[in-house]
């Protein structure tokens, strides 16, 4: 199965500090010099909302914006005929280090992030 991107929205994640972007179903483009953020926005919080790893050679704290101490990344995609929204948070007041897997809405996965993993891992 292919994993369809269709959004994904960064609360302080490199440079970005609130933004949102649709993916649409043929092509999109995102254009911007370099060091603008692109690959951030692409590459770094699909890797980090999908397995908490970085593409960088740094740790996820070293994702977060300068100067924050939290971050966040909700990511929806389409796997076959479902849908899913993935929000996985960093250092967050409210959620601390947290994983959570959605699908329709509801929670497929349990309430702890490693369970929410390994489940992301078998889809």
């Amino acid at each position: 199965m292919i994993l369809r991107p269709l959004s994904v929205h960064v609360h302080n994640l490199v440079r970005w500090k609130d933004q949102f972007l649709t993916y649409k179903p043929d092509v999109t483009l995102v254009t911007g010099p370099n060091g603008a953020g692109k690959s951030s926005l692409i590459v770094d919080a699909f890797l980090w909302s999908l397995t908490a790893q970085s593409s960088k050679d740094t740790t996820v704290d070293g994702l977060m914006s300068r100067g924050s101490s939290w971050c966040r990344v909700d990511m929806a995609f389409k796997l076959g005929e479902h849908t899913y929204e993935i929000q996985r948070y960093r250092g967050d007041k409210k959620h601390g280090d947290k994983l959570m897997l959605f699908r329709g809405g509801k929670s497929v996965a349990g309430r702890l992030s490693p369970q929410v993993q390994a489940h992301l891992y078998r889809l």
